[in-house]
């Protein structure tokens, strides 16, 4: 009985939610390196790719398509639930939410660029092509790219993984707790699955920890991922493909205004970006309180959407099933 209520939750009838993650995780890396294999092995017929060779170039898109085919089996098959659970709540709000997510993060971002560049720690290059990469295209690819990251890690980190974490530790039917403990776990993950990329630094770890809190608050006050999924977009989009700054220690192959970084790099974050600075981490903290005062303001009251935490178990299946 003790080894099958490791795996087993009898008062919810499926599997437990650290089991199901892992499951959702494996399945979906499994996926991703078999798709990747089979466009290596075709890689000289597939379509141009100007900027990275066909593997990486369909990477993102392998990513996103495993994500979405992996999530929605889970979801039916052993979360046991719809797929739109995981914040895809698509009502009146959801696109009033969108924008303002995607209003937020190009005001963030174009005021951290305005306070380095008035402080002096930006100096603006002349425009040019960097390694024969077409202007025009590589700023296009920017929002195609930068789209399907924002979808695919919100509704993986703060989708997928926030909502079996905060149902798994909503002990005693009590749901805050579990969303606690959801926010920290989630953006715990989300700061260690950034520490293997360029320049990232122990700060830079613990930065982006902050950055998931942060992007984690327009999800727990409505519901809804449609306000973290736009931030996500237009902060990375603006930082990289039009303010010329490194993307989570990435460097960007073309933007809009090419910069040079200077400064003292705790407040620029220097090779990584303003992400691994305290200039980022201010600016997660005011993000964070503009997203209070609108919802405030829109709603005249602020909530914690407690029902991310809660399972709604459907006994009528349950019955049938044991039977």
């Amino acid at each position: 009985m003790f080894i099958k209520n490791i795996f087993w939750n009898s008062d919810e009838f499926r599997i437990r939610s650290g089991w199901r993650i892992l499951i959702q995780l494996l399945s979906m890396s499994l996926l991703i390196m078999g798709l990747v294999l089979l466009v290596q092995q075709f890689e000289d017929f597939l379509p141009g790719k100007p900027v990275w060779a066909a593997s990486s170039f369909y990477q993102k898109p392998i990513e996103v398509f495993s994500f979405l085919l992996t999530a929605f089996l889970c979801a039916k098959y052993i979360d046991r639930r719809s797929f739109k659970d995981f914040g895809l709540v698509i009502d009146k709000y959801w696109r009033s939410e969108f924008y303002a997510g995607l209003l937020l993060g190009i005001i963030l971002m174009a005021l951290i660029f305005g306070i380095e560049y008035s402080a002096g720690w930006i100096t603006i290059l002349e425009q040019s092509q960097i390694n024969g990469i077409d202007f025009i295209y590589g700023v296009l690819y920017g929002v195609v790219l930068f789209l399907l990251v924002g979808f695919e890690e919100e509704m993986l980190v703060r989708g997928y993984m926030f909502k079996n974490i905060s149902e798994g530790f909503n002990f005693n039917n009590k749901p805050l707790l579990g969303i606690t403990i959801a926010i920290l776990i989630t953006s715990l993950m989300f700061g260690f699955a950034h520490a293997s990329n360029p320049n990232a630094t122990l700060i830079s770890s613990i930065s982006i920890c902050l950055a998931g809190i942060f992007l984690a608050v327009g999800y727990i006050l409505t519901g809804r991922l449609a306000l973290p999924i736009g931030l996500h977009i237009t902060w990375n989009y603006f930082q990289g493909y039009v303010f010329g700054f490194p993307v989570s220690g990435n460097s960007i192959p073309t933007s809009i205004i090419t910069i040079q970084q200077g400064g003292p790099e705790i407040i620029t974050g220097g090779a990584f970006g303003p992400e691994a600075g305290l200039i980022g981490i201010v600016f997660y903290f005011v993000g964070g309180g503009l997203i209070f005062i609108w919802l405030k303001v829109r709603n005249k009251k602020i909530n914690f959407v407690l029902s991310i935490a809660e399972y709604k178990t459907n006994k009528a299946e349950e019955i049938t099933v044991e039977n």
